[in-house]
């Protein structure tokens, strides 16, 4: 007697047997069907870390909406300046032109800000093909007055070529300065 034999006339094994090979079948076949549906299995701890995310999610997005409604009294003035270095949110030094691969800071100085508004600063550069690097930065003042913002940016040599950009700064939508930015190789 061969061993398939002993199995089929042993009807304990071939049980067990059917049960595993079902199993293994069932688990393959559900294996599949997420992978082909685009699911993912995700720890319970994970999801509800996510599940909780998204309710705080809501309450920020409610709370920034109320802060948007008091958006701040258009600036009586501002002035940008192009600095490799700041320091406690002021520039250190001013410079006329950059160079690629070099850490260099765009900062504004807004005079006339309401400390009772609601900001959002936007540093754009462009190129001639187009969106270069964006940074954005929503802000209350915390007194009427003048009000020292500012973004670091690096242009990389891979991915620009020296030449002529340009600095949009807008403040709530609304642009304010637009500037030539000379970018030179490293």
């Amino acid at each position: 007697m061969n061993l398939r034999q002993k199995i089929e006339n042993n009807p304990t094994i071939w049980l067990l047997t059917m049960l595993l090979a079902g199993f293994l079948a069932g688990f393959s076949a559900y294996k599949t069907i997420i992978e082909v549906s685009g699911r993912v299995t995700v720890a319970q701890a994970d999801y509800d870390r996510m599940r909780e995310t998204a309710a705080r999610l809501l309450d920020l997005e409610t709370q920034i909406a109320g802060l948007k409604a008091k958006e701040g009294a258009t600036p009586s003035g501002h002035s940008l300046y192009i600095s490799s270095k700041v320091t406690e949110g002021v520039p250190e030094n001013f410079v006329s032109e950059v160079r690629l691969d070099e850490r260099f800071y765009l900062s504004v100085k807004w005079l006339g800000l309401s400390a009772k508004g609601y900001y959002e600063q936007k540093w754009q550069i462009w190129g001639v093909d187009g969106l270069v690097a964006e940074q954005w930065h929503p802000f209350v003042p915390k007194a009427d007055g003048e009000h020292w913002i500012w973004a670091y940016f690096t242009l990389h040599s891979g991915e620009l070529a020296a030449g002529k950009y340009r600095i949009r700064i807008f403040l709530n939508d609304a642009r304010f300065e637009d500037r030539e930015l000379v970018v030179l190789d490293n």
